[in-house]
């Protein structure tokens, strides 16, 4: 059983990030910006969350959710997405992240697509 790790893109809320290490800090996240993917393309974001096995956390509805189905129809295999909307608070967010990585696989993640909160 391999845990959920995460990663942040540039468009999520980095609150959320600096929350969940501070709530949580034996949970496996990073941002783009500490792997050196700041201002990639989505699809290579995507590229390098699959091959790491973390599953990409966003609130970039527009454009990553075409993008993502498009590299899981490609063939690539995801480790899949994880979408906060705007709306959500922080703190919600923060919870059904831990939740997420406690209760699930990275397995179960994988070319998935969903929606927080839970």
């Amino acid at each position: 059983m391999t845990a959920v790790r995460l990663l942040f893109d540039e468009d999520a809320d980095h609150r959320i990030l600096r929350g969940l290490r501070r709530v949580a800090p034996q949970i496996d996240a990073c941002s783009v910006i500490d792997v050196g993917l700041a201002g990639r393309p989505d699809r290579e974001i995507l590229t390098w969350a699959a091959t790491e096995g973390r599953l990409l956390v966003t609130r970039d509805v527009h454009t990553m959710t075409a993008e993502h189905a498009a590299f899981v129809q490609g063939g690539q295999g995801s480790a899949g997405v994880v979408f906060i909307p705007h709306d959500v608070p922080i703190g919600r967010a923060i919870a059904d992240l831990i939740l997420i990585c406690g209760a699930s696989t990275a397995a179960d993640w994988g070319n998935r697509t969903d929606f927080l909160p839970l």
